[in-house]
């Protein structure tokens, strides 16, 4: 909260600077928006079984400097031939969501998991393969014997505009997921509500609704026609997600001078520095925070920290 409060007063000082100086500052996106994925291709089973997972899998992280957290899930790198997974249809480059309804997000965990499970189990996994997220049941061993089970189509992801998962229905597009950053929650949508119609135009199927709100801008305002859980027919405006940006520098020389890590963990404001004389200063590094009203020539004669440990440059 601190942070977004420093944050919101250098996007004031930045203005201000345009404003009466001219003065550039500088910001910088505090996550990146991937590339929307292209529709998922038909998964297809391979008649050959095995006795084990059979999956080399890594983080599911984004790839770019700018992102800060990895994705959901645990990416498949390998897919050992003639393995319970290859039986199964999985392929390079697909996330692995959940194991037995455990959700993943390091590949850790997966080894934990196989490691408990039994010989010849059957579980269920989540993976996403595109925009598509599948379910599916997979026998950890002995599962050469029988048909396989075409897996279950549960939703299109969109991790870029509506941050919301969509199933194609004969009565719309329905809402099954959403993540806790949706704009979408923000414009009161609830979860089971079938959208009909983008902006007046029909749409019909969750692909199709992913697409067309993937190639408007971010930010954009989109009215979405839909039925809400209990049938009533509503019409809901919602901005499409755009990344929040982080003001990382904003100068005006002797009325301030700002200065931020782009991923918040450290803070320096300048106010009024006349070089032997200087009004206010803020610090902060991680949990830690100073401030000095009033130094002359270095000498702090107002000073007073928040957190443990010690400031340090």
């Amino acid at each position: 909260m601190i942070s977004h409060r420093w944050n919101t007063l250098a996007r004031a000082l930045c203005l201000a600077a345009l404003g009466l100086c001219g003065v550039a500052c500088t910001s910088a996106p505090i996550a990146s928006i991937p590339a929307p994925h292209p529709t998922a291709g038909e998964w297809t089973l391979d008649s050959e079984g095995g006795a084990f997972l059979g999956l080399a899998v890594e983080a599911n992280e984004a790839g770019t400097l700018e992102a800060l957290e990895a994705e959901p899930g645990v990416r498949v790198l390998r897919v050992v031939q003639n393995s319970p997974a290859a039986h199964q249809g999985l392929r390079v480059g697909d996330v692995l969501l959940s194991f037995a309804g455990v959700k993943l997000a390091d590949p850790v965990v997966l080894d934990v998991l196989l490691a408990k499970a039994e010989s010849g189990a059957s579980v269920p996994l989540q993976v996403r393969r595109g925009d598509s997220v599948f379910a599916l049941d997979v026998t950890l061993a002995g599962g050469q014997g029988g048909p396989v089970a075409a897996p279950e189509l549960l939703y299109v992801a969109d991790p870029t505009r509506t941050l919301a998962g969509w199933r194609s229905t004969p009565n719309g597009v329905l809402l099954v997921a959403l993540a806790e950053s949706s704009p979408l929650l923000a414009a009161g949508f609830e979860l089971g509500s079938s959208v009909t119609a983008l902006d007046s135009d029909a749409v019909h199927s969750a692909g199709e609704l992913v697409r067309r709100v993937n190639a408007l801008p971010a930010g954009a305002r989109v009215s979405f026609e839909l039925r809400d859980p209990r049938g009533q027919a509503r019409t809901l405006d919602a901005r499409l997600f755009e990344v929040p940006t982080r003001v990382t520098r904003s100068r005006v020389p002797v009325l301030w001078d700002y200065d931020a890590k782009i991923d918040g963990s450290a803070t320096d404001l300048h106010l009024l520095d006349f070089w032997f004389l200087e009004l206010f200063q803020f610090r902060r590094r991680g949990g830690e925070r100073e401030w000095v009203l009033l130094e002359l020539f270095g000498y702090e004669l107002f000073a007073w920290g928040q957190g443990t440990g010690e400031l340090s440059e």
